[in-house]
């Protein structure tokens, strides 16, 4: 998973470099991430798998505990 430092939410998931990448807003870095997962196909298929093990258990019914559980 690649995504931008001010994603919000997202970020309680990912863990940089670990099961993916967290980035600023600058288009080079993003193609450089891009480009090296590209490259690094193996590499790419391990952060893709440990990404989802970090959200397998996001359901709808989780999101919606969540949000009741703050009301």
């Amino acid at each position: 998973m690649i995504t931008l430092s001010d994603s919000g939410g997202v970020l309680e998931f990912v863990k940089h470099e670990k099961n993916g990448f967290i980035l600023s807003d600058d288009p080079r870095q993003i193609a450089n991430v891009f480009d090296y997962l590209y490259k690094n196909k193996d590499e790419a298929k391990r952060l893709g798998f440990e990404g989802k093990k970090n959200v397998e258990f996001i359901t709808w019914d989780y999101v919606i505990n969540n949000l009741l559980s703050v009301v």
